[in-house]
């Protein structure tokens, strides 16, 4: 390998990882609902690159990490773009059930980060706020998406100086919007058993609050 892998490029590919599950909740909803999903993700494989599978020091062995990785965040953005909008488009998904898929997924993934505040030292705002975007994908490390504003155990507020997102909808001809709303959806069941909530105070600002 051209670099020495360290925590960051685990960190970052657990991210990919994560997004690559909902791709496959999207898949299985499609089936359930007679979508032509077979041909959906081999399409999607076809223009947009295959997902990573397996353990990443096996899957860079003699490449560039970095730019390895930037092709794989760029190929999970596309497909999760490109399935969710032709499954829409064609009658397959709601943005409803969209919305059931990414909060019942971003609860599951709290609960098997143990998140819960029936713990004896409940996770406090700053941990939530870190814990999130240990799943959420916002770029590479260097895109600095986000701008801490307040920051204390009771609340965290951020601001999203730019949208790094809007490409890859755009290029397969979906609604940016859908991404957001999804996401907002995710954060909520994250959240859902934390003793803390989640609000949108204004334009592209945030918080977690109790």
């Amino acid at each position: 390998m051209r670099e020495t892998l360290g925590p960051i490029h685990y960190w970052l590919y657990h991210k990919i990882q994560l997004q690559e599950q909902l791709i496959e909740e999207l898949l299985r909803w499609g089936n359930e609902k007679r979508a032509e999903v077979i041909e959906l993700r081999i399409e999607s494989h076809k223009l947009y690159g295959k997902p990573a599978e397996g353990k990443l020091e096996t899957c860079v062995q003699g490449k560039d990490i970095h730019r390895w990785l930037q092709e794989k965040l760029d190929s999970v953005e596309y497909r999760l773009a490109y399935i969710f909008t032709l499954l829409l488009d064609d009658k397959y998904i709601t943005m409803e059930e969209t919305q059931a898929i990414f909060r019942e997924n971003g609860l599951n993934t709290a609960k098997s980060m143990h998140i819960c505040k029936a713990q004896d030292k409940p996770m406090d705002a700053r941990e939530l706020y870190k814990r999130i975007y240990d799943c959420l994908l916002e770029g590479m490390p260097c895109d600095d998406v986000n701008e801490i504003i307040v920051s204390t155990v009771d609340e965290v507020v951020w601001k999203r100086t730019k949208c790094i997102h809007q490409k890859y909808w755009k290029q397969v001809g979906g609604d940016i919007i859908y991404f957001y709303v999804f996401r907002q959806a995710w954060v909520e069941g994250f959240l859902q058993d934390s003793g803390m909530k989640y609000e949108e105070l204004q334009r592209h600002i945030y918080a977690i609050k109790k």
